[in-house]
């Protein structure tokens, strides 16, 4: 049995903590990671509770959301108001990257209040705050708050940091994404063709923020639908994947996005075989990571039926067995 990478304990079984550091060399406890964050918070800052030291990806899943609520539960006893507000605001970043976002909202809403209050609408703090309130607004689907938040972010942050700014690029990238959701893909293409662009010459092609706003650039192209928008969405797709593999791993949680839309982008290219090939292979590396009842791997699981329906219509077999996962 595999043991801590910090203790070298076996017992309880350690974690992966779903940044890009994968098999033996990635699991740890979450009591070990906390000890090692509260040491290592004096040179880290807050990255500490949040981003792997060594492979420099934001930690996932259940390390995540323990190092958040670990960091929440120290503060509050011994911290300043600042540690306090930022261990919220991370706490509901957790919350949101796991899919819950009725708990997340009001604590990133309660966190930029205070931020706006504390330090001025122009502040760093206060837009980073506002940047992390509108991706929860998004995953509740209250994408028109989350378009307003965004335009006067962006706004603010153009006149204060200037366009190549980082944080700049990932609001533009941000509000992008709400613009997919409202059913605007050709202006979040054009948006996110700039940014991506911009965030490959500051930042470089494997920095995480390129990666996550390529990965949007594959949703706008597929959300169009015409054949040389979904040709495009194959072609980046393929090649997002193949930066991903290697930087952060098969199962990292933006790999599989990725996989999952370049599934999609086959089989709406007819390009069946492929596509659930590829289904197949995602469903079993997300019920290992997310478990059967995660949303997206039951994403996964539609589309196979959605292949299935589509060969059954072609006179072609199903692949599944009996049917019984079929249910129109």
């Amino acid at each position: 049995m595999a043991a801590c990478i910090i203790c070298l304990e076996t017992d309880p079984a350690p974690i992966q903590p779903g940044c890009a550091c994968r098999s033996d060399a990635g699991l740890a406890h979450i009591s070990c990671m906390v000890e090692k964050a509260k040491w290592q918070h004096a040179h880290r800052g807050d990255a500490a509770w949040h981003t792997c030291q060594t492979c420099e990806q934001v930690f996932t899943g259940a390390m995540r959301t323990g190092l958040a609520d670990a960091w929440c539960s120290i503060v509050r006893v011994e911290g300043t108001e600042r540690l306090r507000s930022d261990a919220a605001g991370n706490r509901g970043s957790a919350l949101a990257a796991s899919g819950d976002y009725t708990a997340a909202e009001p604590i990133l809403r309660r966190v930029h209040s205070e931020t706006r209050r504390a330090y001025g609408a122009e502040h760093p703090d206060t837009l980073t705050a506002a940047n992390n309130l509108g991706m929860v607004l998004v995953g509740a689907d209250k994408c028109a708050s989350a378009e307003r938040i965004f335009r006067e972010t962006l706004a603010v942050q153009r006149r204060v940091l200037g366009d190549e700014h980082h944080s700049n690029l990932k609001c533009a990238s941000n509000f992008a994404g709400v613009l997919i959701r409202l059913g605007k893909p050709t202006d979040a293409e054009r948006i996110l063709r700039d940014v991506t662009s911009c965030m490959k010459r500051v930042l470089g092609e494997e920095h995480p923020s390129t990666l996550t706003t390529t990965g949007c650039l594959i949703l706008a192209l597929l959300e169009q639908e015409t054949p040389e928008k979904l040709a495009q969405a194959e072609r980046v797709g393929e090649e997002l994947r193949a930066v991903q593999m290697r930087v952060l791993g098969p199962d990292h949680p933006e790999t599989l996005t990725t996989t999952y839309n370049l599934a999609s982008a086959l089989f709406m290219c007819r390009k069946v075989e492929r596509a659930e090939g590829l289904l197949r292979a995602l469903l079993d590396a997300q019920r290992r990571v997310f478990g059967d009842a995660d949303p997206r791997t039951s994403e996964s699981l539609g589309g196979l039926l959605a292949i299935a329906r589509f060969r059954l219509r072609k006179g072609e077999p199903t692949g599944l067995k009996n049917g019984r996962h079929m249910k129109d």
